[in-house]
C-alpha cells in the first residue's frame, strides 16, 4: 500500500491537488478513493459520464494537517467499541465540531478553484465523497459519507468540499469501519466534483439480481427526477429485470410514485409531489431499458464482476453516473461448470446442521473423505463436493437428471434433512435449462457413475428391509470399525517422514469411507424406511407421534451413549457435597485449571479423564477440523454437567432413558398385535414385526460412521499439528493455527518442497474466511448463483438450565449434552433425521425443526409452548 501511494504522488507536485476524470483510472484508488477511480475508469472506457475532477487524498491529508489534535482524535477513534453507541455520538460530534472550524489550506483552495474554472464555473456540481476504502469488491461503504447535489458558485463549491471531508467522521461511517476492522487513520477522502445532470429519470441498475443472487439477470429501479433520492429510499421505483443472456424483460413492477426530488435554479433541491399521471406510470419503455441493460453488461465486462450502478437519463440522453462491486452476492461455485448447464448445489453444512464458515483445511478434509464420485481417484479432492463462502456444497446435478432421484429427491430431502430444503430444489429441476442438461455428455456421463454406485446401495437397502436378520448388527459395526481404527494406528505409528506421515490419513480419508458407506449405509437407510413404511401401510393403527416413538430409547447408539455418560459424570459428581459445592461456586476455567486439586475430588477427576479419553475428540461444529474439541477446551462440556448439579436428581437420565426403552417396546407391541386382527391379519404382522426389529437395529447405528469419522479426523489433526509446529519452527508459518488456512493436500506439497511460500496466501485466506463470517449462506444456489430460498442467521452456543427450552440455528453432536436440560427445542435447520431432531425422539422431548429467524424471534426468557405433533412454537403472553 505505501509503494503504491509513493508511485501515485511521482505524478502530482507539491502545489496539485486536483485530477480531472480524463487522467484517473483504477490505479489511483489511494489518490481518489472508490468512486472516483471508477468514474476515472468508465471515462477512460469511453462510458457517457458526466465530466468531472476529484480532490486527491492529498487535499484532505493536508486539511488534517492543520489540525492540531488528529493523534487524540484517531486514539478516540480506536478506542470506540461498536455497541456504545452513545460514545460513538459524542466523540463523533466532537471530532466533526473541530473539523469544521479548520480553514482549507491556501494551496488546496487555489487548485479547486483552478480546476472549478476549467470545468466551467456556470455550471451547477454534485460533490460527492470517495474514501480509500469505499467501492471496494468486499465493502462498499456505501451512503457511509454525504452527498451534495446541484452546488453553485465559488463559497458554496468550498463550504461543501469541506463537508464532504468531515463527512468521514459521520457516526454511521465510524460505525461502519469499526464494524468491518477498517483502521480509521488509514481511510482518507477524496471529493468528486462532477457537473450536474439535471434527469427527467434516473435509477440504479445491478447486473446481478441483488435479492435471488441470479447472475444473468439485471435489476434496474428507476424513477423521476435525481437519483439520490431514490439510493436514500425517499422515493419509490419501478422494477424492472431482464435476462442478459436474449434481452428478455421478464418482470416488471410499476411502483406508486408519489415524489420525485428536483434541483432548484439558485441551487439546492426540492421534493416535488407528482401527478397522478406520472404517479402509475411505467418510467421506461422497453428501448429505453434494453438500452440501460448493454450499458450495465459492458460495464460488469470490464470490472470483472457484478456491478452496482446510478444512472441517469437527461431527455434521450443515457448518463452513468457511478458504479461500484456488489458486496453482498453469495459467492459462485468455482471452479464453474464445464458443461454449459445449469447446475443446482446442496448445502453440505445444513446437512451438517453447521452453518459457520468451515475453514479452508477442513473443507479440503471433506473433500477427501466423501467417496462418492471419485471413486478411481480416490484420493484426490471431490469434484462434485464444492468451497463456496468458507461453506462446502454438493453439486447434485448429475443424481437429479435421473428420473426416480429428480421425482423422490426433493420430498427426501424435506423428510430428512430439512423441510425448508425441498420446494427450492423442485423449483430448479423443473425449469426447461436444467432438464436439457441430461442431453450434455458431461452430464450424462456423470449420471452413470452416479448410477453406478446407488444401484448397489439400493439393492443392500432392500435386502437389509425384508431378507437380512437385523439382530446383533451393532456389536458387528463397533468389531468392523474398532478394527478399522487400529489399522489406522499401526500405519501411522510406523516410522517415517512427516510427508509420509500426512500421506497415511489421506490414504484412509480417501479410501475408507466408501467401504464404510457401502456396508452400513443400506441397513441406516432401511430403518428410515422402515419407519415410513409403517406410517403408510399401518396408519390405521398407529398415529405418526407413535411411529416416531419407535425409534426412541435405542440402547448403544454412539450420541446416546455420550450423553448418559455426561449424566453420569454429575452423578459421580454427587457423590460428594462438598465437591459438588465447589463446583457449583467456581468457574469453569477455574475448575479445568485445578482438575487434580479438587477438594474430595479424585474419583471425579478421574471419570472426567475417562469420559475425555473416550469423547474429548467430539466438541461443537466438529466436521470443521480446525474447531477446538472438547480435549482442547472443555468449558462448554463442563456448564453442561454444572447446569445438571444444579437441577436433578442422581439417576435421573438413565431411568429416563430407560423409560424410553420400556415405552418403545410397549409400542413396538401393540403395533404387532393390533395388525392381527382382520384381513391378511398374520402376513401384516410378521410385516410389522420385521420392520419395528429393523428400526430397533437399524436405527442405533446412524451415528457410527460420524462418530468413526471424528476419529479418523482426530487422528488427521495430531499429524497436521505435527506438521505445523515444524513449519512454524522453521519460520514459514507464523503461528501454528496458520495450519488451518492451508488445505490438506497443499500441506504436504508444503512440507515436501521447503522453499514454497505460503504467507501470502495464508493472508488472503485469513481475509476471506472473516469476510465468510458476515455471509449468510443459502441451503441451495445454482450455477448462476441464484438463491431459490430464504436465508437464516447464526447465534452463539447457549448455557441451558434445567426446565429451558432450546433455541438455536441447529445442532450438532458438540451441542447435545444442553438437551440433558432442555425440556423441548426449536431450530433454524433441520428436518426429521438431522441431529437435533433424533436427539430430541431420544430424550422424549418436544421439537419443532426448520422454523425461519427464530433466534431473532424469540428471546431468552420469554415464555413459549412447542408443539411438537403439530409442527409449530407458540408465543405466550403476545
Amino acid at each position: 500500500m505505501n509503494l503504491c501511494y509513493n508511485n501515485c504522488m511521482e505524478k502530482i507536485t507539491n502545489t496539485q491537488f486536483t485530477l480531472p476524470f480524463s487522467q484517473i483510472s483504477a490505479k489511483d484508488l489511494i489518490l481518489v478513493g472508490g468512486k472516483g477511480a471508477n468514474l476515472g475508469e468508465m471515462t477512460q472506457g469511453g462510458l457517457p459520464v458526466p465530466d468531472g475532477f476529484c480532490l486527491t487524498t492529498s487535499a484532505f491529508k493536508a486539511f488534517m494537517a492543520d489540525f492540531a489534535g488528529a493523534h487524540d482524535m484517531y486514539a478516540q477513534l480506536t478506542s470506540i467499541q461498536t455497541d456504545d453507541l452513545d460514545m460513538v455520538r459524542q466523540v463523533g460530534q466532537t471530532v466533526r465540531q473541530n473539523l469544521a472550524n479548520i480553514p482549507i489550506p491556501h494551496d488546496v483552495k487555489t487548485s479547486i478553484l483552478s480546476a472549478w474554472h476549467d470545468m466551467g464555473t456556470e455550471h451547477a456540481y454534485a460533490v460527492r465523497s470517495s474514501a480509500t476504502a469505499e467501492d471496494l469488491p468486499s465493502a462498499s461503504f456505501a451512503g457511509q459519507q454525504d452527498t451534495y447535489l446541484n452546488i453553485k458558485g465559488e463559497a458554496s463549491l468550498l463550504e461543501h468540499v469541506r463537508k464532504c471531508w468531515i463527512s468521514l467522521f459521520t457516526d454511521r461511517a465510524i460505525l461502519y469501519r469499526a464494524k468491518n476492522n477498517f483502521p480509521h487513520r488509514d481511510v482518507h477522502l477524496s471529493v468528486v466534483v462532477q457537473r450536474m445532470i439535471f434527469p427527467d429519470i434516473s435509477g440504479i441498475m445491478f447486473t446481478a439480481d441483488p435479492v435471488t443472487g441470479h447472475r444473468k439477470i439485471v435489476s434496474i429501479d428507476a424513477s423521476y427526477g435525481l437519483g439520490e433520492a431514490l439510493v436514500s429510499g425517499i422515493v419509490s421505483a419501478d422494477l424492472y429485470k431482464v435476462d442478459k443472456r436474449n434481452q428478455a424483460i421478464v418482470e416488471i413492477k410499476v411502483a406508486d410514485k408519489k415524489l420525485a426530488i428536483r434541483p432548484k435554479p439558485d441551487g439546492g433541491t426540492y421534493q416535488e409531489k407528482l401527478g397522478d399521471d406520472l404517479c402509475h406510470a411505467q418510467v421506461l419503455n422497453d428501448e429505453q431499458i434494453r438500452a440501460l441493460v448493454k450499458f450495465g453488461t459492458r460495464i460488469e465486462a470490464h470490472y470483472g464482476c457484478p456491478q452496482d450502478i446510478e444512472w441517469c437519463m437527461e431527455g434521450t440522453d443515457i448518463y452513468m453516473v457511478q458504479t461500484r462491486p456488489i458486496t453482498s452476492l453469495f459467492p459462485l461455485p468455482k471452479p464453474p461448470p464445464s458443461d454449459g448447464s445449469l447446475h443446482v448445489y446442496l448445502s453440505f453444512n445444513h446437512i451438517q446442521v453447521m452453518t459457520d464458515p468451515i475453514s479452508p483445511m477442513g473443507i479440503s478434509i471433506l473433500q477427501l473423505l466423501i467417496p462418492f464420485g471419485k471413486e478411481k481417484f480416490p484420493m484426490h479432492y471431490n469434484p462434485y463436493f464444492v468451497p463456496v463462502g468458507g461453506r462446502a456444497y454438493i453439486d447434485l446435478s448429475a443424481i437429479l437428471q435421473l428420473p426416480i432421484f429428480n421425482r423422490l429427491y426433493p420430498e427426501v430431502v424435506a423428510a430428512i434433512v430439512d423441510p425448508l430444503m425441498g420446494q427450492p430444489i423442485r423449483d430448479v429441476i423443473d425449469r426447461e435449462e436444467f432438464r436439457c442438461g441430461r442431453h450434455n455428455p458431461e452430464i450424462r456421463a456423470s449420471v452413470g457413475r452416479v448410477a453406478k454406485w446407488l444401484l448397489p446401495i439400493f439393492v443392500k437397502t432392500m435386502a437389509r428391509t425384508w431378507i437380512q436378520k437385523p439382530d446383533g448388527i451393532v456389536n458387528r459395526v463397533e468389531q468392523y470399525l474398532d478394527q478399522k481404527l487400529e489399522s489406522i494406528h499401526q500405519h501411522m505409528s510406523k516410522p517415517q517422514t512427516l510427508a509420509e506421515r500426512l500421506k497415511v490419513p489421506q490414504y484412509f480419508l480417501g479410501e475408507m469411507l466408501l467401504d464404510i458407506l457401502f456396508k452400513f449405509l443400506p441397513a441406516i437407510i432401511s430403518g428410515i424406511l422402515s419407519q415410513n413404511i409403517i406410517r403408510r401401510m399401518f396408519s390405521n393403527y398407529i398415529t405418526p407421534i407413535e411411529v416416531i416413538s419407535l425409534a426412541q430409547g435405542l440402547s448403544g447408539n454412539a450420541t446416546t451413549e455420550m450423553d448418559l455418560s455426561v449424566g453420569d459424570l454429575a452423578d459421580t459428581a454427587r457423590q460428594s457435597p462438598k465437591l459438588v459445592k465447589y463446583l457449583l461456586n467456581t468457574d469453569a476455567r477455574t475448575i479445568l485449571e485445578n482438575m487434580e486439586s479438587l477438594p474430595d475430588g479424585q474419583t471425579f477427576a478421574q471419570a472426567w479423564h475417562a469420559f475425555l479419553e473416550k469423547y474429548g475428540m467430539r466438541g461443537p461444529s466438529e466436521i470443521d477440523i480446525a474447531r477446538p474439541c472438547w480435549r482442547d477446551n472443555a468449558e462448554s462440556l463442563l456448564q453442561v454437567v454444572l447446569g445438571n448439579l444444579q437441577h436433578g436428581e442422581s439417576g435421573t437420565h438413565r431411568k429416563h432413558h430407560q423409560r424410553l426403552v420400556v415405552e418403545r417396546e410397549k409400542m413396538g407391541a401393540r403395533l404387532v398385535e393390533n395388525v392381527q386382527h382382520g384381513m391378511f391379519g398374520k402376513i401384516k404382522s410378521k410385516i410389522a414385526q420385521r420392520l419395528v426389529r429393523n428400526i430397533s437395529n437399524y436405527m442405533v447405528i446412524r451415528e457410527h460412521p460420524k462418530f468413526f469419522i471424528i476419529h479418523l479426523l482426530d487422528l488427521t489433526k495430531k499429524v497436521i499439528i505435527e506438521a505445523a509446529e515444524v513449519l512454524h519452527a522453521q519460520d514459514r508459518l507464523d503461528n501454528v493455527s496458520d495450519v488451518w488456512y492451508l488445505e490438506f493436500l497443499e500441506l504436504i506439497f508444503v512440507v515436501e518442497h521447503p522453499h514454497k511460500e505460503i504467507r501470502s496466501v495464508i493472508a488472503k485466506r485469513k481475509t476471506d474466511y472473516i469476510r465468510y463470517h458476515n455471509m449468510i449462506p443459502p441451503r441451495i444456489m445454482t450455477s448462476d448463483g441464484e438463491i431459490p430460498m430464504v436465508k437464516h442467521s447464526r447465534e452463539n452456543i447457549p448455557i441451558i438450565n434445567h426446565g429451558e427450552i432450546l433455541v438455536a440455528p441447529f445442532t450438532d453432536p458438540g451441542w447435545t449434552p444442553l438437551f440433558i436440560n432442555a425440556v423441548g427445542l426449536v431450530m433454524e435447520v433441520g428436518g426429521l433425521m438431522t441431529h437435533g431432531s433424533v436427539v430430541a425422539r431420544e430424550y422424549g422431548i418436544p421439537a419443532v425443526v426448520g422454523v425461519l429467524n427464530c433466534t431473532k424471534l424469540i428471546k431468552t426468557g420469554q415464555r413459549i409452548r412447542v408443539h411438537g405433533d403439530l409442527g409449530y412454537v407458540e408465543i405466550l403472553g403476545q
